[in-house]
């Protein structure tokens, strides 16, 4: 009974599985409209000032409620630390548009004494501005709002540009004091 059970168990979770896969990857590749977020291409509808370049820290904002985002918030302070007035901080919480979800996220920075302005979308309203990146993901963006790269959240601390050249702080000073990257609309670092 017990191998029935456990057999039962793993064929519900499979096609489980496969279902989130089938229905993310439909979201995204099929939905008319819907275009990748990548290096080179112009940050979507969140409001950039233009007076200078900005990190944009898009994550789930039930992250909030947990230590996930500890390590990530302490860089992302750093950063905001060294760089100062320099850049414009921009955290996008995603969500399922309930109520308080944008207070839950400013109180997780709040906590973290990390000054941004908070934005929050639903997983649809973020497929069709952001594309199907996954979360938790930074976008160093320029003055012009073009993305100049693309950091996977878990790797912040280690990221280099391609080649071992800069890491992330290097990047978004070059950014923050040029506007634009030396080499023009989109670096091509990823």
């Amino acid at each position: 009974m017990r191998r029935l059970d456990l057999q039962s168990s793993i064929r519900v979770v499979v096609v489980m599985v496969w279902w989130v896969w089938l229905a993310g990857a439909c979201s995204a590749a099929e939905a008319p409209g819907v275009a990748e977020l990548g290096v080179g291409a112009r940050m979507p509808a969140i409001g950039l000032s233009g007076e200078r370049a900005a990190l944009v820290w898009v994550f789930a904002a039930e992250e909030c409620l947990g230590c996930e985002l500890g390590d990530r918030a302490r860089v992302v302070r750093g950063l905001q630390r060294r760089l100062g007035g320099r850049i414009e901080i921009v955290v996008v919480g995603v969500g399922e548009g309930r109520e308080g979800e944008e207070g839950l996220v400013t109180g997780f920075l709040a906590s973290q004494r990390i000054s941004a302005r908070v934005e929050t979308r639903t997983p649809e309203q973020y497929t069709r501005d952001f594309g199907s990146s996954p979360l938790s993901v930074l976008y160093v963006v320029n003055r012009k709002a073009v993305v100049e790269a693309m950091v996977a959240a878990d790797s912040v601390e280690t990221w280099r540009s391609p080649g071992g050249g800069r890491d992330l702080l290097g990047l978004l000073e070059e950014v923050a004091n040029e506007g634009v990257a030396s080499t023009g609309e989109g670096s091509g670092l990823q």
